[in-house]
Parts: structure tokens; C-alpha cells; sequence
């Protein structure tokens, strides 16, 4: 059977590389590797998508703006408004940190995933991004 070929020293000696996480499927005479759910991953898809169905007409017919983009600092930012309602996209595609200063016309944003909030100060937003970073920041 399956599983005493699993357990033999032939096959231990075969595939240097056994792991505890190895599962065996005695019915089927396969092993595996059980998906795991990478938990950060997830509650980040979560937060994006009640996000994007909380805000589908400023995401579909909202007004472009390309508002900062920078190739010595690898950043760029993109706006999307409708009415009152706006949306700021930094992403920073570099592996070194950045500080940029994004020009918006005013307001305070905060970070969809996190409790970061950012004032515009003279027409400027100053965003403080890690190594391939990216945050999505909505209007208050």
C-alpha cells in the first residue's frame, strides 16, 4: 500500500526533502501539500474589496488625475474624484524608502488598511513610503 511506500527508507532516501506538512491521499496514491491561508493577505483582499463595493461610482466614473510621478524616486500617485468624494494611489516601486509631497487640493486622507492619516498643508500631502510600498488613501 500508499503509505508503507511513504514510510519506507526507499522513499525517505528518494526524496531528501520529506516535510511534516506532507499529506498523504491513501485513496488516491498522491502526496500533497495543504494550502495554507496567508492571514495578511487575505484581510488585506478584504478591506480592498469592501472598499471597492462601498465606492463603485467614484472607481468606475470618477475623474483621472495623475498627480505625482517621480522616476529618480521610482513613486507615483494617481487621484480619482467624483463630487466630494476622492481617492489617492501612492505606490513606491523602489527597494529604498521615500518621502514624497503629493499636490492635492486639500483635505484630510487616511490609509484604507491601517489608521495612518495624512493632512494636505499648502497644497501638499507629504507621504513617508517603505520599499514597495503601496497605500490607498481615501478622503475624510
Amino acid at each position: 500500500p500508499f503509505h508503507e511506500y511513504c514510510s519506507s527508507s526507499l522513499y525517505k532516501s528518494e526524496n531528501k526533502k520529506w516535510s511534516d506538512e506532507v499529506e498523504t491521499d491513501e485513496a488516491n496514491g498522491k502526496l500533497f501539500y495543504p494550502n495554507k491561508i496567508n492571514e495578511d493577505i487575505s484581510k488585506f483582499y478584504k478591506i480592498v474589496m469592501k472598499f471597492r463595493n462601498g465606492n463603485k461610482e467614484l472607481l468606475r466614473t470618477g475623474e483621472i488625475n495623475y498627480v505625482y510621478a517621480d522616476d529618480a524616486k521610482g513613486v507615483i500617485a494617481v487621484e480619482r474624484k467624483s463630487g466630494k468624494k476622492s481617492v489617492v494611489v501612492v505606490i513606491n516601486l523602489t527597494d529604498k524608502e521615500n518621502i514624497v509631497k503629493i499636490p492635492l487640493d486639500g483635505g484630510d486622507y487616511q490609509s484604507i488598511t491601517s489608521d495612518n492619516k495624512f493632512s494636505v498643508i499648502d497644497k501638499l500631502m507629504e507621504v513617508k513610503l517603505k520599499a514597495k510600498e503601496g497605500l490607498i488613501l481615501m478622503k475624510k
